[in-house]
């Protein structure tokens, strides 16, 4: 049985909030974020990124392979980290005129102190160990087998990096699927690729590179940044599942009630699937089954697709759907979710069935 002595959503939250095209303050994570992920949910744009590592106004798109992007104007972007949330400028791809139009997603930081050890020495830093979170920016080595030392003193079960000045996909690898010469990207939507972005599998101390141009190019100018997540039992599920292709789906057990949760099939060319509990507005939360959906790939509007339903359990989610996004038969699926409510903990409610 999962148990932790925190609320998941010290660490983790899912606010959603109207744009006013002006400035706008988003409250209600109860944290200052590390990294804030933003999507529009009833117009067509990216999938757009900041983080404390790069400083404010300095954003990517899971969906692009652009470089690291700069709003010409920095009251455009996101202004600042708060402390109850960020602000925002008056972009249209994060702040349009609009009512309950956005969604964000918000992981807490910590410690800026760079982790002794490793053979690339990253340039910023800002790991919660608590949470199991990792981010930094570095500059490629070009060695083989290079380190990268993260903190975290755990193994990391998901990562994800992104070249910053060249036009790369971003590369995404996790121990899930047990094949560190296999990666996925948040951009595209292939099944698992060969590549030689990571060389071997990550432990409780280093993440470790090759000398592949989308983690650490081998000339040795390539800038990077690099998300890294551990499981931390009841807050966080780093897993896999065999779909069924049946509407009764498997049921995935995680030790809490998810507030978000990511799919993605890793054997065929499907889509990242991002699902929350708070999306749609009316009476968030509590519904079932959970049929509203965005995908990391793409620019689309939010989908309320009843062939990809997922029930959001007290300690996992069950598949209501036979589609092949998220259940097709024998195929592998890679999960990542982050909780709502655990099912035991020392300060929080625990999770209830719905």
């Amino acid at each position: 049985m999962a148990y932790i002595s925190f609320k998941p959503t010290d660490n983790v939250k899912v606010v959603g909030y109207s744009g006013n095209a002006s400035t706008n303050a988003i409250t209600g994570t109860g944290f200052e974020p590390a990294l804030v992920w933003l999507k529009g949910r009833d117009f067509t744009d990216d999938n757009v990124v900041y983080d404390a590592v790069r400083g404010t106004n300095k954003w990517l798109a899971t969906n692009r392979n652009y470089t690291n992007g700069t709003n010409a104007d920095p009251n455009f972007g996101i202004t600042s980290f708060d402390a109850n949330g960020f602000t925002v400028g008056p972009w249209s791809a994060i702040n349009p005129s609009g009512t309950n139009n956005m969604i964000s997603y918000s992981w807490k930081g910590g410690t800026t102190s760079v982790p002794s050890g490793g053979s690339i020495t990253p340039s910023a830093v800002n790991m919660n160990a608590t949470a199991g979170f990792y981010s930094a920016t570095y500059t490629g080595s070009g060695a083989v087998n290079a380190t990268l030392a993260h903190g975290l003193g755990k193994v990391p079960k998901f990562i994800a990096i992104k070249k910053l000045n060249s036009t790369y996909n971003w590369a995404n690898t996790s121990t899930v699927w047990d094949d560190n010469t296999k990666i996925l990207s948040w951009t595209i939507v292939n099944s698992l690729m060969t590549d030689d972005v990571f060389t071997t599998a990550p432990n409780s101390t280093y993440i470790y590179l090759g000398s592949n141009t989308y983690g650490n190019a081998a000339d040795g100018s390539g800038t990077y940044l690099v998300y890294a997540w551990s499981e931390i039992p009841g807050y966080s599920k780093m897993t896999s599942y065999y779909g069924t292709g049946l509407a009764d789906g498997p049921f995935v057990y995680c030790g809490f009630e998810p507030q978000w949760l990511m799919i993605k099939e890793t054997d065929s060319s499907s889509g990242w699937c991002m699902y929350d509990n708070v999306r749609p507005g009316t009476n968030p939360g509590y519904w079932n089954p959970n049929s509203n959906f965005l995908q990391a790939q793409e620019t689309g509007v939010e989908s309320n697709n009843t062939n990809l339903s997922i029930d959001f359990l007290s300690n996992g989610f069950k598949v209501r759907n036979g589609a092949g996004d998220t259940n097709g038969a024998a195929n592998l699926y890679m999960v990542l979710a982050f909780a709502n409510k655990p099912i035991v903990s020392s300060n929080d409610k625990a999770g209830t069935a719905r």
